[in-house]
């Protein structure tokens, strides 16, 4: 009994040690190689993200390694015109906010910010020029303030900038009557041949008889022609400016210039209004009686259609036939009275 007992135990162990029982087979069979071992990887590693407050102005100096990283436009802002820094508030994070402190305006800058102030209160109605002015030049030659003028266009300010309108600061100054503004402008060589509004020259802005003289002492061209094909002597006309018309006159106009467009003369302009001196300065002066526009309308004609009946009258006077006597009797000779 024994005997058999220990010969089973010997044959149940293997020369390896292990039991070649059922259990032991199929444990071998089924238990899964080792995995091969791999190189070992070292875990992404993720940088926190630090905030770093921003230096202030005052305190680059002491940490410009701080500033360099949180402030990569530092070169450019040394290139900034901001002096005398300080903190002014801390904000709600706990950082701290600086601003530069603002610079003590110039006298002549607080004279320009009382322009514009004084300009919003007048309004461009009142000022009589279309399209209130746009540009600080434009807004001094307005108010006739030569000293803002100056220090704008010392400061680069163009002299012949045009507004929403066109208009150069010199149109603006004779359509505000500001002589010494014109007298500046001209000094700081204004353009006296710039187009503004409807094609119209400074010239025909002249509301003076100083100032259309000063002008055309300083080259204006009397012939020049708006947008409308007139000239200054066609709307000193239609405007009945008398002492304009003279101006114009003495100084080389043509009484008798036609409009290309409609063939329209001062003359008819001045009839059509009902400006009775002003038709007898231009009748004076060279005007034609019986000239026509490209309608066939004669002065007295115009006046008459436009209701001036007193003035159609007159000029219908001045075309009525005289009858003379001579040694042959008597002869109707038809002539114009001048």
């Amino acid at each position: 009994m024994n005997t058999s007992h220990a010969s089973l135990s010997s044959t149940a162990v293997s020369t390896d040690g292990s039991s070649p029982s059922a259990f032991g087979f199929f444990r071998r069979l089924f238990t899964a190689a080792p995995a091969p071992v791999q190189a070992e990887q070292k875990p992404a590693v993720t940088r926190p993200i630090i905030r770093v407050p921003r230096p202030a102005q005052a305190h680059r100096e002491a940490a410009p390694e701080i500033s360099e990283k949180v402030r990569p436009q530092a070169e450019v802002e040394k290139e900034r015109p901001i002096e005398k820094p300080r903190v002014t508030k801390e904000a709600p994070d706990g950082y701290l906010v600086s601003k530069a402190e603002i610079q003590t305006p110039t006298a002549a800058e607080v004279e320009l910010d009382a322009l514009l102030r004084e300009l919003a209160a007048i309004g461009s109605e009142e000022a009589g020029v279309a399209d209130a002015p746009s540009h600080p030049l434009h807004l001094a030659a307005l108010l006739g303030e030569e000293s803002v003028l100056d220090l704008l266009l010392k400061s680069g300010g163009d002299v012949n900038a045009k507004n929403g309108s066109d208009d150069t600061p010199l149109h603006v100054a004779v359509s505000a009557g500001q002589k010494a503004a014109v007298e500046f402008l001209l000094a700081a060589g204004a353009d006296l041949h710039a187009k503004g509004f409807n094609g119209e020259t400074a010239l025909f802005r002249a509301t003076r008889a100083d100032l259309a003289e000063l002008l055309v002492a300083k080259g204006a061209s009397l012939s020049a022609v708006s947008s409308f094909g007139q000239t200054p002597l066609h709307y000193a006309a239609f405007g009945g400016k008398l002492d304009l018309v003279k101006v114009f006159l003495a100084k080389g106009a043509q009484a008798d210039a036609r409009v290309i467009f409609t063939g329209t003369q001062p003359l008819h302009l001045a009839a059509q209004s009902g400006h009775k001196d002003v038709v007898e300065l231009l009748l004076a002066n060279g005007a034609k009686l019986e000239a026509t526009n490209d309608l066939g309308q004669t002065a007295r004609q115009i006046a008459a259609a436009n209701g001036h009946e007193e003035l159609a009258k007159m000029l219908e006077t001045k075309a009525a036939p005289v009858i003379s006597e001579n040694h042959s009797g008597v002869e109707e000779q038809a002539r114009l009275v001048a």
